[in-house]
């Protein structure tokens, strides 16, 4: 992936992708719904301080604040579980009860990697983009946290769009203090159990 200057220049090239449509997210029960906690919770589903807190693929830690979504159910709970396809989805005696819910999303502008022509201009690979984030013996900072820090904060792009490590489907990472009206993430539960939007 190319240099941190070279890519501010070229992500201002790069044409934002219009999302509208619905996205998944798994994640344990006791998170949700705060069962450790004492007294009353209110869920919140759209907690966006979990990434940046400890990092993740795309958010460095203490960076923006992002959720990550998939594109299908499957794709959500092999995310949470480390599952890759195609081993069952069994969780391990580790995870307790999971939820998955379902957004509405629509966004004005996100960073497609998964089209080949945006991954050549940014100088990377689905190899790279693929490669472990945690643990990097050179000690230096993962490439995609790089794009992700230059993207969440150029004021273009809402979200990146990308393949999902567990090689099922597609993920979106999203920058939620980028998400202005008419752009918003919102979760309906019917029966009025589980409610968020945003902005």
């Amino acid at each position: 992936m190319h240099r941190t200057h070279s890519l501010r220049r070229i992500l201002r090239s790069i044409p934002g992708k219009v999302f509208e449509g619905k996205l998944y997210r798994t994640v344990q029960a006791d998170a949700l719904y705060g069962f450790s906690k004492a007294g009353p919770y209110m869920p919140r589903p759209l907690y966006n301080l979990g990434p940046s807190n400890g990092g993740a693929r795309y958010t460095t830690k203490g960076g923006e604040p992002s959720i990550y979504f998939a594109e299908d159910v499957e794709t959500a709970m092999r995310e949470l579980l480390r599952i890759p396809a195609p081993q069952s989805l069994k969780p391990s005696n580790n995870f307790s009860t999971l939820v998955t819910y379902e957004a509405e999303v629509a966004l004005e502008s996100i960073l497609d990697l998964t089209q080949y022509p945006i991954r050549h201009l940014l100088g990377t690979s689905l190899k790279e983009l693929a490669e472990p984030w945690r643990f990097r013996k050179d000690g230096l900072k993962p490439p995609t946290q790089r794009l992700g820090a230059v993207a969440a904060t150029n004021g273009k792009f809402q979200g990146i769009r990308f393949h999902s490590t567990m090689k099922s489907g597609e993920c979106i990472v999203i920058f939620t203090d980028e998400i202005a009206p008419p752009s918003f993430i919102e979760v309906m539960d019917p029966k009025g159990k589980l409610i968020g939007r945003l902005p």
